[in-house]
This record gives structure tokens, C-alpha cells and sequence, in this order.
């Protein structure tokens, strides 16, 4: 009877362990960032960057929430700001080629095209088979008054999408400012041969081949 009783017995309490498991860094970032995005997705935009700082101030590599912040700072015109977070993450990680291309487009829209070209070329190893950091590289070439490598790296970028019409202009131009006239008339008709030129673009590769 003591053994029947035994079986149909309810089990002992389960002893209760008090040390509770601390939340990592990277958990805790990733809290602020799903509360920024609901901060932000009810227009708290002030609140939503707090959450979003505190969040890389405890884990610097979450890249959605760097993101978010310099989408943030940047719809509300702060461009320094915006920038100075791109640049941290890119310290730390150089090979986020999206936030480079992002901070050359950044730098070159203020004036300086020199520092542009400086946080693109850091990327550029891990750009890979990327044609628009290609034909980025290629427009700062130009705007750096170096229009042979110009030049080169438009030709890198269309190997990779020959139907990108504004990359045959850039390639145009970069060969025409090289003193390549027949190459260049070349490029613009290229160019208008893709179709995919906006209308202010085609109007303009027509005249260059009039």
C-alpha cells in the first residue's frame, strides 16, 4: 500500500533557482531597438534616437539600429550627425560597404570630395562585384579631376550591369575629359541605346552627339 502510494503521490516542489540569467549586451540592444521602432512607428522620433544611442552605446555592432538612427537624424536634416554615426560604425567595421557609400555620398554633398573618396577607397576591397559602389568610385574620380581611373572604374561597374544608362554618361564623360573624343560619343550612344536614361539625361547625351 506504501509502494501505491508512493507512485500516485504528487513530485516534491520543484526547487526554485534565484540566480536569474542577465540579459547580454546584445540582448539589451536589441530590447532598445524593437522599443525605437515602436517609438519611432508613433512619431517619439527624440525618444526613438535615445533608445537607439543607448543601444550602441551597449552593443556598437548592432547595424539595424545604426542604421534606424542615421535614417532618423537624416529625415530630420541633422547631416553632421548622421554622418558622425556612419563613420563610428564604419571604425568598426570597415567592410560595411552600404554605410561607406552612404557617408562618401554624404561628404561629397557637403564639399568634400577628397575625404569622400578616402572613406570609399577604404571599403573598396570589399565592394566585390558591387556596380553602383563601382560607379560611385568612378564619379569621384571625375569630381577628383582623374578622369582615366574615372574612366576604369565605370567600365568595371558596366561589366558587371551593362544596361545602367547613367554609367555609360559617367563612363562618357570620364573619356571625354580624357582627351578619348571617338570613345566618348561612343559611350553616349551606349547610353541612349539602354533606354534607361531619366528624360533630363537623355536630353543631354543627344545634344553631346549632335
Amino acid at each position: 500500500m506504501a509502494r501505491t502510494e508512493s507512485l500516485t503521490s504528487p513530485p516534491p516542489p520543484a526547487r526554485i533557482d534565484k540566480t536569474q540569467r542577465q540579459a547580454s549586451p546584445a540582448e539589451k540592444a536589441e530590447q532598445r531597438y524593437r522599443m525605437a521602432v515602436d517609438l519611432a512607428g508613433r512619431g517619439l522620433l527624440l525618444e526613438a534616437e535615445n533608445e537607439l544611442r543607448h543601444a550602441l552605446l551597449g552593443d556598437p555592432t548592432h547595424g539595424p539600429a545604426r542604421q534606424l538612427l542615421v535614417k532618423l537624424l537624416l529625415d530630420r536634416g541633422h547631416v553632421a550627425g548622421a554622418m558622425e554615426v556612419l563613420r563610428d560604425g564604419l571604425a568598426g567595421n570597415p567592410r560595411q560597404t552600404q554605410w561607406a557609400m552612404l557617408l562618401a555620398r554624404l561628404e561629397l554633398e557637403a564639399g568634400d570630395a577628397g575625404r569622400a573618396w578616402a572613406t570609399l577607397e577604404r571599403a573598396l576591397p570589399a565592394a566585390g562585384r558591387d556596380g553602383e559602389y563601382l560607379a560611385m568610385a568612378g564619379l569621384l574620380q571625375r569630381r577628383l579631376k582623374q578622369p582615366e581611373q574615372a574612366a576604369a572604374y565605370y567600365r568595371q561597374a558596366l561589366a558587371l550591369v551593362p544596361q545602367e544608362g547613367r554609367w555609360w554618361v559617367g563612363l562618357a564623360l570620364s573619356l571625354e575629359e580624357s582627351g578619348h573624343g571617338a570613345e566618348a560619343r561612343e559611350a553616349f550612344r551606349r547610353a541612349l541605346q539602354t533606354g534607361s536614361l531619366s528624360g533630363e539625361l537623355q536630353s543631354f547625351a543627344e545634344r553631346k552627339l549632335r
